[in-house]
């Protein structure tokens, strides 16, 4: 990201542990954040708040732009998707992701168990997904 972090959108996909981690930290720093799980229990206390208190080393609160169970208004116009999920679920996020990424996102991929990642880059690289020229 070369860009300052109020210019730069991150949307996190997973609202467990890490994903909150992520939303708390990269909050307090500045980024526009959105947040996407789809267990809609696990967000709506998030939404309704606006954001999250942060207590710890760091303190304060982090803002989210948007939390939504559905991933295509979380991912538009995003710069940085960061999937936080358990590795079980790598394979349907990225085949949801396939048909709403646009060229220019970049994807993280954090993985909470062990599992194989080319199942992801196989999965997002489906035909709805244009291969970038160089």
């Amino acid at each position: 990201m070369n860009q300052p972090a109020k210019a730069t959108t991150v949307t996190i996909i997973g609202a467990g542990l890490g994903g909150i981690a992520l939303v708390a930290n990269l909050g307090l720093l500045g980024y526009r954040l959105r947040l996407h799980d789809r267990d809609e229990a696990r967000i709506a206390r998030v939404r309704e708040r606006g954001g999250l208190d942060v207590e710890g080393l760091a303190k304060g609160f982090a803002p989210l732009e948007l939390v939504t169970p559905q991933l295509a208004p979380a991912v538009d116009g995003a710069d940085v998707i960061v999937v936080v999920t358990g590795s079980h679920f790598h394979a349907d996020v990225a085949r949801s992701l396939a048909g709403v990424l646009r060229d220019g996102q970049s994807i993280l991929l954090i993985q909470v168990a062990p599992a194989a990642p080319s199942s992801c880059a196989e999965s997002c690289a489906r035909p709805a997904v244009a291969p970038r020229s160089t």
